[in-house]
């Protein structure tokens, strides 16, 4: 299967459907007690029990404090702290991913990081000292965020009934109520990230653990029972009154010589940092269901598809995404739209939320109307939206 232009030259290796190998990048965090170190043991067996190259990278910050170099000592302080962590994490996860792109293999490799970047923020006096010791690595928290295909939030132990303990962990110094406040820090840290998925602590830990696994299985794309992803038509009332991270997204379709292929072209923008992304969706070999692998690309590539292999019948579909936490479980993206207004009312957005459990009714907040359930509706599918962007398009180029 291969993409063609509209005049059947060549394409571009990167717009190939040859199917290469993928690496997932995943951090598995959340706060002190979680259960996140104790969990990658099982998740790493049981992703390689399914054929899957699972590389771990341990906690930078547990490194750094049994080693002496803790944050709380006097003579080491909190900056000085927190830049070795920071320093070790970096490096850490460039040596774990340069093995993972030099693995010689078929298999689908998974590098999973205890903890990230972007954990930091919780752990320092202000976000001003965060930024700062992230600029002194030559990067910035919207990279960070950008740079994972997904996160996964165990959350403290603290805010369960299981009991929060600081006896299985010599680096762990928070009591109980600091962790809860630490949990939630890191969870609004990573809210600019591609995906987060927060798992609730359970009365049996095997219970926590196995959720994080079908978290991460859904992150692979691997089949994953308990998965629900949900899309409402929206109306906001007043601010939203929960931190939040917004992000300017572009995406359009490419021609393509198989009707049941399908390859979209994708921009986020963030802070000012722009990633740019393919996605090639084409049928399973063994006939059931379809096959979906995004690509991290080049802007030179994104840009070229753009000009030379744009599907003329689909329109670029322009929006500001809003991602926050609902009832501090539930993520959800919220879409604005610039090329389409949906229902002909401009005050209408969409929203996406996804669950990792069977959870019940979902119940809106206050200042969230709910306008209707499109979720099995085929209007709002991507495609189609991308059509409805076209119409606008016509009629703006006829006015």
């Amino acid at each position: 299967m291969h993409i063609n232009s509209w005049y059947n030259r060549e394409v571009p290796e990167p717009f190939s459907m040859k199917s290469k190998p993928k690496i997932t990048r995943l951090v598995v965090t959340g706060g002190p007690g979680g259960g996140k170190t104790e969990s990658l043991p099982f998740i790493k067996r049981e992703l390689e029990e399914r054929g899957v190259i699972a590389l771990v990278m341990p906690e930078a910050a547990t490194l750094c404090i049994n080693g002496g170099i803790h944050p709380m000592f006097d003579h080491v302080g909190v900056k000085r702290g927190q830049r070795a962590i920071m320093h070790l994490c970096k490096q850490m996860q460039r040596i774990w991913m340069m093995t993972a792109e030099s693995l010689v293999t078929d298999k689908p490799v998974v590098v999973l990081f205890d903890r990230g970047l972007a954990d930091s923020i919780a752990y320092v006096p202000d976000e001003d000292m965060y930024h700062e010791l992230l600029n002194e690595l030559g990067t910035n928290h919207s990279q960070v965020c950008s740079a994972e295909h997904g996160v996964v939030h165990m959350k403290t132990a603290a805010l369960g009934t299981q009991g929060y303990t600081r006896e299985n962990n010599d680096a762990r110094y928070e009591d109980a109520a600091a962790a809860c406040a630490t949990d939630l820090k890191i969870r609004n840290a990573w809210l600019g990230t591609s995906r987060l998925l927060v798992i609730e602590p359970e009365e049996l830990f095997a219970t926590k653990k196995l959720k994080a696994l079908q978290a991460i299985l859904s992150f692979i794309g691997m089949p994953v029972p308990i998965e629900k992803e949900k899309k409402f038509l929206v109306r906001v009332r007043g601010e939203i009154p929960v931190p939040t991270q917004s992000s300017e997204i572009e995406q359009f379709y490419c021609m393509c010589s198989d009707p049941e292929g399908e390859l979209r072209m994708r921009t986020r923008t963030f802070d000012g940092h722009s990633e740019y992304w393919q996605t090639i969706k084409s049928p399973n070999p063994d006939g059931e269901g379809r096959r979906e692998e995004e690509t991290s690309i080049t802007r030179d590539t994104y840009l070229l598809a753009k000009e030379s292999f744009r599907n003329p019948k689909l329109g670029i579909v322009r929006k500001t995404r809003t991602c926050f936490l609902i009832a501090e479980k539930y993520y959800a993206e919220m879409d604005k739209f610039e090329s389409i207004v949906l229902n002909d009312d401009p005050t209408i957005r969409m929203l996406e939320i996804e669950y990792t459990e069977d959870a019940p009714e979902f119940e809106f907040p206050d200042w969230l109307e709910r306008v209707a359930d499109v979720t099995e509706d085929p209007e709002y599918k991507n495609k189609n939206l991308a059509k409805q962007a076209l119409k606008r398009e016509m009629l703006s180029a006829s006015s």
